[in-house]
């Protein structure tokens, strides 16, 4: 009668993300959203969130204290609020820039916050896409929007990976890969 040999243990194989990651308010990486309660300081301001800084940045320069105003609002739904009634002073290229707006305020955020970098290097090469009814920033309520939040995380996330290397590198070697 032979010894029964264990099995030998396997090693465990690297988490890798999904190749999509649906975000929202309530997902594990709700913390990337622009409505994060996370402080983004520009120009010597503090904003309460990143999307505080974009409604504001619809009046800059021209109307400085109508951003002020912007930048107090209690909460990210009252900025967006009055940044809608006031369109009228909104920069008459925001249609333009706005996209490069959102993307250098999201790379303000995750220059200012190690952690939510490293969330956001965690997602991998997986396609980013913000799951909200809003058919402009989301990908509507039944995929016809245009998610131009999650394409700004990703080529945030391109742009980050290329300032940091080392934690890039760092966070594809524990999801298992080597970024494209």
């Amino acid at each position: 009668m032979g010894l029964r040999r264990s099995p030998s243990p396997r090693p465990e194989a690297p988490r890798l993300p999904p190749a999509v990651i649906r975000i929202n308010r309530m997902s594990e990486y709700a913390d990337l959203l622009h409505w994060s309660p996370h402080v983004i300081s520009h120009d010597d301001r503090g904003y309460p969130t990143a999307s505080h800084l974009y409604e504001a940045a619809k009046f800059l320069p021209q109307y400085p204290e109508v951003a002020e105003a912007v930048r107090n609002a209690a909460t990210c739904e009252e900025a967006v609020a009055f940044g809608e009634r006031y369109r009228e002073y909104w920069r008459p290229d925001w249609p333009k820039i706005q996209m490069s707006i959102l993307e250098d305020i999201l790379l303000t955020k995750f220059f200012q916050y190690d952690d939510l970098r490293a969330l956001l290097f965690s997602t991998g090469n997986a396609d980013l896409v913000f799951f909200d009814e809003d058919v402009v920033f989301g990908d509507g309520l039944i995929g016809q929007g245009q998610n131009n939040l999650g394409r700004a995380l990703m080529v945030v996330r391109q742009r980050l990976r290329a300032e940091f290397v080392n934690e890039a590198r760092a966070a594809d070697e524990q999801l298992g890969h080597v970024p494209h």
